[in-house]
């Protein structure tokens, strides 16, 4: 019997250092640039967390501060006008979500759709930008800011930008934000479904239970999942789920391996007070 589970330890030993050079290339070939886990692990580590009250420029060439959005949720998206393909489709997303969503969920949340180039993008072009996006919406405001405060609000809300040549390199994400202005829940790549956005909003206004749980199932997806260069979003890996779940079930065989002394008599010892009741 003990070398039986010696056999089986050092097979899932060796099973797991397999498995995690098998999954090493869905990490190295097909990660968003710098790497897959340090961006996303930031994106997440925030959720939760209320970033500082930011001034912000509009399109109307008003200041904004951040906590204007306080008192109702708001749904946050970082985007410039010259960017090729991905912040087009976020944007006509988030008019989707708007337009398809309860109208009284559409018309409690607030969007904020910031733009990374503010050297480029003066409120005039976000007015006219927007207008393709938002036209019958009170409720979306384009804005963007100095430099310095952009990179402040991105790090505040875990967001990743980088510049490359004559654009910017960005997470595809959008952000929830309860009516208390923290992180609740982020959405990622470029085609939101509405069901699942309008039950985070209407989970962040009750603050239950439900918004941890899907916060919790929206990270384990997220985890389990790799870049795809060509769309420039996450895909869920069914491998990577296949894998981490044997992992997880050999790390736990090698625990109660481990420990199965202690657990014997512990359930031993539980026994023994059952009967004697």
């Amino acid at each position: 019997m003990k070398n039986g589970y010696l056999f089986i330890l050092r097979a899932g030993v060796a099973l797991f250092f397999l498995l995690r050079l098998n999954a090493a290339p869905a990490y190295a070939g097909e990660t968003g640039p710098g790497g897959f886990e340090p961006r996303l692990a930031r994106s997440e580590f925030v959720t939760g967390q209320t970033p500082r009250n930011f001034r912000l420029l509009t399109q109307d060439g008003e200041q904004m501060p951040l906590y204007k959005l306080k008192g109702a949720p708001a749904l946050i998206s970082f985007m410039y006008i010259d960017c090729n393909g991905p912040c087009h489709l976020i944007n006509q997303s988030i008019k989707n979500l708007l337009h398809k969503m309860d109208p009284a969920v559409a018309g409690s949340v607030t969007v904020l759709s910031v733009s990374l180039d503010s050297q480029n993008d003066s409120p005039s072009k976000l007015k006219e930008y927007g207008a393709q996006f938002s036209t019958g919406l009170d409720n979306w405001i384009f804005a963007t800011a100095e430099r310095e405060t952009i990179d402040e609000l991105v790090l505040d809300l875990g967001f990743f930008y980088e510049k490359k040549g004559g654009g910017y390199e960005h997470l595809n994400r959008l952000t929830l934000l309860n009516s208390e202005g923290k992180v609740i829940r982020h959405f990622y790549g470029v085609d939101y479904d509405v069901g699942e956005v309008e039950a985070a909003i209407k989970a962040s206004q009750s603050a239950g239970v439900t918004g941890s749980i899907s916060r919790a199932v929206n990270s384990l997806t997220l985890f389990c999942s790799t870049y795809d260069p060509a769309t420039k979003t996450y895909r869920v890996n069914p491998f990577l789920i296949v894998s981490w779940g044997i992992q997880y079930l050999l790390v736990m065989a090698t625990l109660i391996y481990i420990f199965r002394g202690r657990i014997g008599r512990f359930t031993a010892s539980v026994l023994r007070l059952c009967r004697a009741a």
